[in-house]
Parts: structure tokens; sequence; C-alpha cells
């Protein structure tokens, strides 16, 4: 009775799972963006000019001693990192 009413579940909702994959697929394309000619020339066009990582991380620890037995506590760790690229990705037609 159970595997048959979650059968029937995934069976209703396998046009929506559909949808949001090929929402997905959409959204990836569109940030993709035009294809056609695209390659860009090297030397001075098309390449990498600045690249700057910064990553910051901390985190607090309390350790706990009762009985023989050590408990070691997180109470906070956090890790930031922010990425700056600079490139040169200008639109260089090629020669015909």
């Amino acid at each position: 009775m159970l595997i048959g009413v979650i059968a029937t579940i995934l069976v209703t909702m396998t046009p929506i799972i559909r949808r949001g994959v090929q929402a997905m697929v959409k959204l990836a394309a569109d940030q993709v963006g035009h294809q056609e000619d695209a390659e860009q020339l090297g030397g001075k066009f098309g390449q990498l000019v600045d690249i700057n990582i910064e990553t910051r991380s901390s985190s607090d620890k309390n350790t706990r001693e009762r009985l023989g037995n050590t408990t070691y506590n997180y109470i906070m760790e956090e890790t930031e990192t922010t990425t700056s690229v600079i490139l040169n990705q200008g639109f260089t037609p090629r020669p015909r």
C-alpha cells in the first residue's frame, strides 16, 4: 500500500521535475550566451590581466574535561573567500 502511494506521488511529480531541470538548463545556456565566432585571438587579446584572492578564516573552540572525557566544542567557524579577477575578454573578430 505504502509503496503504491509513493510510486503514484513520484509519477505525478515527474512533469514538475522535468520542468525544473529544463529551467536550469535554459538558465545555464542563457548565462553562457551566444557562442558563434566566440574564439579570441592570442597575444594581448583574451588574457588574464590580474587576479586577487583573499581568504579569511576564524574559529572558536572550547575544551571541557570531565571525569576523564575531553569534549571539544566548536562555537563558530567561518571562512570567507573573496576573488577579484580582471580579464581582457573583448571580442576580437577574426580576419577573414
